[in-house]
Order: C-alpha cells, then structure tokens, then sequence
C-alpha cells in the first residue's frame, strides 16, 4: 500500500522471484485478481495458503510475461522516463559464462544483470543524463517519484505542491464511518525483542494468526516484523541461515503508534 500510495490491492501481481516471495503474492492480489508467475528465480517450489485461493476467488496463471512486440513497447517506457529498471549487475562480454553460473546455481543477485558489448570498460558508453519522465497525460505532474516507504503524519512537500497545483482537478470526499483502531485491533501487545530469531517471531505471528509482530527494547517499541520482512530476509539466505537471523536485523525501524481512539 506504501508502494501504491493508496490503500488499495493490486489485481494483477507478476511474480518473478518464485519461491521466497509467492507467498506474499498470493496475499496482497486483490479479490478476484490474478498471480502471474512468470519466473522462479529464487526457486520452484512454491508454498502458499491455499485458503487466500478460493475464499478470495484468486487465480495464478503461467506466463513468460511479454512476447517481442510487448518488450520492445516495454524498451520505449524505459527510454521515455516511465519505466526505471533496477540494474543490479554489469560485467565485461567475456564474464558471460559466469552470470549463467551464477543464475543456475540461483545465487544472481536481484534485478537485471547487463553486459558490456561494444564498450571495452565502463564509462565509455552513453554520456547523456538518464532519461526523465516530462509528462504523462493520465497522471498528475511529479508523482514519478518514489513514495517514502514509511508512513508520514503530515503530508511531504511534494504532495502539498502537488494538491495545490491541481486542486481544481481533485474531488475528494473523506468519510469517517465511525470505526476506531480499537474496535480492530487485538487486544494487548503481540511482541518480540531485538535478539529474537526470524524463526521464534514467525512462530509468533502463526500462533496468534497476525501479520506483523512488535519489536521492543525493554519497554519501548523500535520496530516492526511484518510477513514483507521476513520474505526479504530470506532473499539469498538459505533457509538455516534465516531462521537464525534476529529481529534486530530484518525488522522495519521507528514504529509509529496510535491511540485506541484514533479513526
């Protein structure tokens, strides 16, 4: 929702990673939305909770996401500003054999892995800046911007200037239905502490069938362990080595309470 900038579930969720984050997948498509799996980078063998399937009527479907007309459409997006790709690896044309070693033993680090071809090192190609979105028509001006990951009590400078700028487009209607954070939450603190294990605190969370856990320090919250970090946490790990990681290390820092009382 941070990342959609709404409260609001995506319909369509592409799944490339495969085995670390199918789960999450599964969970955060909408009702009646569809998991499009069209990679298993991380792994094949795919656990989910069949229950989010057909009580939410959700569907999974294989695909290998874009034939050549759609990937080069996709290039376009990228050359326009409106598509930023992650690049997580860029090699010499001889390190070829390796990137392939490194993708069959799934141990490629997460985005996309380029390779020099006319370039005989780095820094001799484009020399222009890279490219920036001008306009999109459907959108308002200056949200392609990354959205701050964590939640803000007051809206940032660039939503202010952003609402005043098109305040004569914006028809917003807030309604308070009366429901308070009381009358949803569960009664008491679910917590853990900063040495806790990933595997004690998903033990926490399963037992009390949530989906995040509290982190203390003595008595005072830090952070949070939700269901999110502990799919990152085992990115690159092997199982063993992140059932053993603490919640010090994977947790979502600066918890940010709120009242019973509050809508």
């Amino acid at each position: 929702w941070d990342i959609l900038g709404e409260k609001r579930a995506p319909n369509i969720v592409f799944e490339h990673p495969g085995e670390t984050t199918i789960p999450t997948s599964v969970f955060v498509c909408d009702t009646g939305g569809m998991v499009v799996i069209c990679a298993g980078t991380t792994g094949y063998n795919a656990t989910v909770d069949l229950r989010y399937l057909w009580m939410r009527q959700k569907r999974v479907q294989g695909s290998h996401f874009a034939n050549g007309e759609q990937s080069d459409d996709f290039n376009k997006l990228v050359l326009k500003g409106q598509v930023d790709p992650c690049m997580s690896k860029v090699v010499g044309f001889d390190e070829i054999p390796d990137l392939h070693q490194l993708m069959y033993e799934n141990k490629h680090p997460h985005g996309n892995m380029a390779v020099l071809v006319n370039a005989k090192d780095f820094g001799m190609g484009i020399s222009s800046s890279a490219p920036q979105l001008t306009s999109i028509s459907s959108a308002a001006g200056g949200d392609n911007v990354p959205p701050d990951p964590f939640p803000i009590s007051s809206p940032s400078a660039m939503s202010s200037n952003m609402i005043s700028e098109h305040m004569d487009d914006i028809d917003l209607q807030l309604v308070d239905d009366g429901t308070l954070v009381k009358d949803l939450m569960h009664a008491g603190l679910i917590s853990c502490t900063l040495d806790t294990t990933l595997e004690a605190t998903a033990k926490i969370m399963i037992d009390n069938d949530i989906h995040a856990v509290v982190v203390m320090d003595g008595d005072r919250a830090v952070g949070v362990v939700s269901q999110t970090d502990m799919v990152l946490a085992r990115q690159g790990r092997s199982a063993e080595d992140a059932r053993k990681l603490k919640a010090s290390e994977i947790m979502t820092p600066d918890a940010r309470p709120v009242t019973p009382a509050s809508n």
